[in-house]
């Protein structure tokens, strides 16, 4: 689960949904109306994003920009700006005594016109206290509410929950999902019936190039009474197709564990899969680099290949009064590569042998977030980039900061 750090100070109320945990944990919910078994709650967070990297990604694309379609290529030394405002709204009625329908929409606002607004979940479904929620409708998967260790400030740009296959990371249409909470044990479960074409702005996925389909995936977790500890497992697995029409099952499996206290937070998370690998580095739009060309379209520059991985985020993070103080290490490796042979760069091959083993991420965080107080934030973030500037897979180091409101 994305712990933004807000959350370590104030206490959330979240509703029992599967919006990305990353924007529930930043906003306050807040009753519009309470009446008669009927509730209609809000939340929502105004931002703004500064970042830079000081090496030339010529293939990134940054959201929020001022090129074409409000996308941007990231260049050397260049300082690129996001600004945008997360809102949702759910709504929740008891027909019965324990029984409910519930209804939850989640959208962005971006400052640049070209992006406007963009839904981000819109469900509905039925719930029990007893036996949990069904919902259906454009929701994140369920492995969202893993990734303990990913406590960076930069999940826009530059995630640190890039070490996770995309189709693992997007929100889908056409899902069904089911929730059971009970005590200290969640339970969390989506299937999603359509292929990836998951946003307007965020297309390409699942026609006939680079894309995948119908992602089926769980994560639960179980806290330790009242330790502190939590542990978390989760699995996924989804049909893709690569740029060169490669067909292939990627997957993935998840290992959390974390421990908070009043002044401390640590946490590991352990991925073990197979998923789409480009074979060079960059960002793309969605913040996922390791998973092909940031528009997903083919082009006979880049290729793609499917291989193994495993990865490992470690995150400590300190808390005192307002300050948040952390340091996150992510590391992932590709091996066992199915069709290495395709796997290019600017028309020449890599290199890559099936049998090689190739450092997608190995990078430091040190992130610090300062909390006026419940509504107002503002931090900063340094990437270290620990991989050399020769492998293909290099990013460049990064500076990450903001501005945070929320209401």
């Amino acid at each position: 689960m994305k712990k933004n750090n807000l959350i370590q100070s104030w206490k959330v109320a979240l509703p029992l949904s599967l919006c990305i945990s990353c924007f529930t944990s930043s906003a306050i919910s807040q009753n519009l109306y309470e009446q008669d078994k009927t509730s209609i709650s809000w939340g929502g967070y105004i931002r703004s994003t500064f970042f830079t990297y000081d090496n030339d990604i010529s293939h990134a694309h940054i959201p929020g920009g001022t090129g074409a379609k409000g996308l941007e290529h990231a260049s050397k030394g260049d300082v690129y700006n996001q600004n945008y405002t997360n809102l949702w709204f759910q709504g929740k009625s008891y027909f019965a005594e324990h029984t409910y329908g519930i209804g939850y929409f989640y959208t962005r606002v971006w400052g640049n016109s070209k992006l406007g607004v963009t839904p981000r979940s819109l469900y509905a479904g039925i719930g029990d206290d007893r036996y949990g929620q069904f919902l259906y409708g454009f929701m994140y998967g369920a492995l969202n509410k893993g990734h303990f260790a990913s406590i960076g400030l930069n999940y826009e740009d530059r995630a640190t929950t890039s070490v996770v296959p995309q189709p693992f990371q997007k929100r889908q249409r056409n899902t069904i999902g089911y929730n059971y909470l009970n005590n200290n044990f969640s339970l969390y479960s989506t299937f999603a019936l359509s292929d990836g074409n998951y946003n307007v702005n965020e297309d390409y996925q699942g026609w006939n190039d680079s894309g995948y389909k119908s992602p089926s995936q769980f994560f639960l977790s179980y806290a330790l009474g009242d330790s502190g500890v939590k542990l978390g497992a989760g699995a996924g697995i989804t049909q893709v197709k690569t740029l060169e029409a490669n067909f292939g099952k990627a997957w993935m499996t998840e290992l959390d564990m974390s421990y908070s206290s009043q002044n401390w937070y640590l946490a590991q998370t352990l991925s073990y899969g197979k998923s789409i690998t480009s074979g060079i580095s960059g960002v793309d739009k969605t913040g996922q680099f390791v998973f092909g060309r940031s528009d997903f379209k083919s082009a006979p520059e880049f290729g793609n290949s499917l291989a193994k991985f495993y990865s490992t985020v470690t995150a400590v993070q300190y808390i005192t009064g307002g300050h948040h103080i952390g340091l996150e290490y992510d590391f992932s490796r590709f091996f066992d590569f199915d069709n290495p042979e395709n796997l290019v760069q600017n028309g020449k091959p890599l290199g890559f042998g099936k049998n090689s083993q190739q450092t997608s991420i190995n990078q430091l965080l040190l992130t610090y977030n300062y909390l006026f107080n419940r509504h107002f934030s503002t931090g900063v973030e340094y990437i270290k980039d620990l991989i050399p500037s020769s492998s293909s897979y290099h990013q460049g180091n990064g500076v990450w900061g903001q501005i945070q409101y929320s209401f």
